[in-house]
């Protein structure tokens, strides 16, 4: 499957539509981007513990309040809720999983909020190709954004969208060097899925906010989208029962304690596949938290 030019820069554009600057205790830290009309994905790192003070600034759209209702610290995601007063809604992606027999390097776009020359965070979208470290099917696996674009301040929480498919296959997690065109990681997105479950429910189902996007891919590749990745299914229903899926918010919650009761374990299987990188919030780190040390691939 290959989209055309045409689609390519609607999906681009459209991408600006889907993503949010994130706010911590006042301070502008990270991307994220819509899943529903209101449910947003983005990184965990920002905090060591869920945090009590979150504001989200759609593209194009006025800054509003929003709340942590699912996290995985050790996967590094967290999902955000946030209803818009005016009924302007945000546009939503498509999540897909990453197909394992697409070759290294395919092109995807890549979305998130670096910071310019100025010290301002500002909406951006580039093209990087992307490939796997590790096996897809192991948790342990990430997605490496190839040298040639700078992956700075501000882009962690972005999502990355494969060209191929047409679908959302990670989230920018960090940078090999914030100054530099040395690339970095993300997090795919069948591990936001399995940690998460009102992600999972949200990839295998379909809501009212996805027709922009479906729009913009055309029936042809709405189709062969849905065919070649078995993370979107459609069906009759379309609407998404977003009660249902913040009904397992407490299951969530606390396998993430689980996870985290075994984090040696972890850390120790990570050091097999990632190298020493720099989590990269909007705000420079201050502290040794901000930094994760893996053993070389």
């Amino acid at each position: 499957m290959s989209l055309s030019d045409a689609t390519v820069q609607g999906l681009r554009e459209l991408l600006r539509e889907t993503m949010a600057l994130v706010h911590v205790e006042g301070k502008p830290v990270e991307s994220a981007f819509f899943i529903t009309e209101d449910l947003l994905l983005t990184c965990a790192h920002q905090s060591e513990v869920s945090p009590v003070h979150v504001e989200i600034e759609p593209y194009g759209r006025k800054r509003r309040p929003a709340k942590v209702v699912g996290w995985d610290h050790e996967a590094d995601v967290m999902l955000l809720q946030s209803q818009a007063e005016d009924g302007d809604l945000s546009p939503c992606v498509v999540l897909a999983r990453y197909e394992r027999d697409a070759p290294d390097g395919a092109v995807c776009l890549v979305g998130g909020y670096p910071r310019d020359s100025a010290g301002r965070l500002k909406c951006e979208v580039v093209t990087s190709p992307v490939n796997w470290r590790g096996d897809p099917s192991d948790d342990d696996s990430s997605l490496s954004i190839n040298p040639g674009q700078i992956v700075t301040w501000g882009m962690s929480g972005g999502p990355v969208v494969s060209i191929s498919s047409g679908a959302v296959i990670g989230i920018v997690k960090s940078s090999k060097h914030v100054g530099n065109a040395l690339g970095g990681s993300a997090i795919p997105i069948n591990l936001a899925a399995k940690v998460l479950s009102q992600v999972g429910y949200v990839q295998n189902n379909q809501n009212l906010a996805m027709v922009p996007w479906r729009n913009v891919l055309g029936q042809v590749n709405w189709q062969a989208l849905r065919n070649q990745a078995p993370g979107v299914v459609v069906g009759e229903n379309v609407v998404l029962h977003v009660e249902r899926m913040h009904g397992r918010i407490g299951d969530d919650h606390a396998r993430g304690q689980r996870r985290r009761a075994v984090g040696q374990q972890a850390e120790a299987r990570q050091a097999r596949v990632f190298g020493r990188e720099r989590l990269i919030t909007g705000t420079k780190p201050t502290s040794q938290q901000h930094y994760r040390v893996r053993g070389a691939i």
